[in-house]
């Protein structure tokens, strides 16, 4: 989670300051966490997700959706579908709080 930490960081440097945009950014990240969880809790293969980083342009964005690729995939999967939607929320609440915090600290 810390390396997340780092790579959010740097990405939200590189934008305005703006509560709007940190909205925008950690709304972004939050939904795609959840995308991500979803993918491990359906048992959809890692490499499945890796292999679309290649169609990302932004280096920098890329890097840390893989990162988060990584974290979602060291969780472990479930099978009941109460546990599925516990751990995509967890996940999703983690980014989203890791971004905002990112955010924070670089005003």
């Amino acid at each position: 989670m810390k390396i997340i930490i780092v790579l959010v960081s740097t990405l939200l440097l590189s934008m305005p300051i703006y509560s709007s945009a940190e909205d925008d950014i950690c709304g972004s990240l939050e939904s795609l966490a959840g995308r991500i969880m979803e993918s491990r809790q359906n048992d959809i293969p890692m490499s499945a997700l890796v292999n679309e980083l290649t169609k990302m342009e932004d280096k920098k964005l890329a890097d840390l959706v893989r990162q988060m690729i990584i974290d979602a995939y060291e969780i472990s999967s479930y099978s009941s579908d109460s546990y599925k939607e516990k751990a995509v929320l967890e996940y999703r609440n983690s980014i989203y709080l890791e971004c905002i915090k990112a955010r924070k600290n670089s005003k």
